[in-house]
């Protein structure tokens, strides 16, 4: 019981409580636990006006700062428990547990100046140093923008805590992670999260952790990381699963990449819109699956105001042999434009052309080739090809 428990801390004190105040006392107690806050009030206001020494006040203020604290009166909370400090005679123990609830209520207002000041204080009057109070300290600074200074008093927090055998708590090592942070120190970090990783396992650890590796350049490391949980159903995140295909793509796995990315847009963990598409069309053709890829692309090409995912449609019809496909792709990717390399495109649909024996149109393909710079000395060696080809089945008959 809260007040039950503060009576008994200062039990051995030379100044004894009479009965009467306990009395009232224990009937305030009943009515806080029943949450009738304002009855409570009322009843620590006339028990104040009874004209009480010193060290039954303590108690009754105390009693009446929690109670503002209940009802998220935290300004009127603060008020009392700094008139509590004010008295000379108030015991250490007290002393120290007013100073531990100021310091967290200057917190949740936002006063980090005073959370500091008051953590400084609670350092000064503790009989041992506790890992708790420099931790009040390191979050108050974090909070000013003292990101070093807050990292100092975070690392003696855990020092004491080990030195101690206490555990090290969760929201202590997210405080560090985010002074770290803060100081662009990513290595640092990495070593918080797996730390965190073990002492309080959770998936988005493992995907922190990733993306920290990710900084470094480290792909084998966040594959390590990436491919259990997704095989485990830990991955939902569209972010994620992407993440997870594109580190197969770059570690030479193409195929995981494309059923990653294939079973998400499937399931609607990740949307089937250009970017999504495009990128299982790239896995795809990595992984040689030449008809997948195409399918995907051609998804992507509905999604695209322009042709150049066309083109690259066309490429693989190209590797495929089959030339009539590769033109009708290419005539798509003319008719909606927008091309990073007109000219190479118009190369291809003349080979297209050509290799099913449409000569003039070929040759118009590569004379439109030839207008762009990037591709002129190639148009204008096929256009010598084709047009020696054209000579040459015109005089075939006289030859016959």
């Amino acid at each position: 019981m809260l007040f039950a428990c503060a009576a008994d801390s200062y039990a051995d004190r030379p100044q004894v409580m009479r009965a009467r105040v306990i009395k009232q006392l224990q009937e305030i107690q009943t009515l806080f636990e029943q949450e009738q806050y304002a009855q409570v009030l009322a009843a620590t206001t006339r028990l104040k006006d009874t004209d009480l020494p010193e060290y039954e006040l303590w108690q009754v203020l105390t009693i009446e700062a929690y109670t503002h604290i209940n009802l998220a009166a935290n300004t009127a909370a603060i008020a009392i428990l700094r008139q509590i400090l004010t008295y000379d005679g108030l015991p250490q123990e007290l002393r120290q547990n007013t100073l531990n609830t100021l310091v967290q209520l200057y917190m949740m207002e936002e006063q980090h100046s005073l959370a500091l000041a008051t953590a400084d204080e609670l350092i000064a009057v503790a009989l041992a140093p506790e890992p708790g109070h420099a931790i009040f300290k390191g979050q108050a600074l974090y909070y000013l923008e003292r990101h070093e200074q807050a990292l100092a008093e975070i690392d003696r927090a855990l020092t004491l805590a080990r030195d101690k055998s206490l555990p090290l708590l969760e929201p202590w090592l997210l405080l560090k992670n985010a002074a770290l942070f803060e100081l662009d120190r990513v290595a640092d970090m990495i070593e918080v999260m797996r730390l965190l990783l073990t002492l309080y396992p959770k998936d988005r650890y493992i995907t922190n952790l990733s993306a920290l590796y990710s900084q470094l350049d480290m792909p084998e490391k966040q594959l390590t990381l990436l491919e259990p949980l997704y095989e485990q159903g830990g991955l939902s995140q569209a972010y994620h699963l992407i993440s997870l295909a594109s580190l197969y793509m770059a570690l030479g796995t193409p195929y995981k990449a494309g059923k990653v990315l294939q079973q998400s847009l499937e399931e609607g963990r990740i949307e089937a819109d250009f970017d999504n598409l495009d990128l299982l069309g790239k896995a795809w053709q990595l992984a040689d699956e030449r008809a997948r890829a195409i399918d995907a692309y051609n998804a992507a090409a509905e999604l695209s105001e322009g042709g150049d995912i066309l083109v690259r449609i066309a490429h693989l019809h190209i590797a495929a042999g089959d030339w009539r496909r590769a033109e009708a792709s290419l005539d798509r990717a003319f008719a909606k434009g927008d091309l990073s390399e007109p000219g190479n495109a118009h190369i291809l649909r003349g080979m297209a052309r050509f290799s099913q024996k449409k000569l003039p149109a070929a040759r118009r393909a590569f004379i439109q080739a030839a207008k762009f710079s990037e591709a002129q000395l190639h148009a204008e060696q096929w256009l010598g090809y084709v047009d020696a080809e054209i000579k040459s089945r015109r005089s075939l008959p006289a030859v016959l």
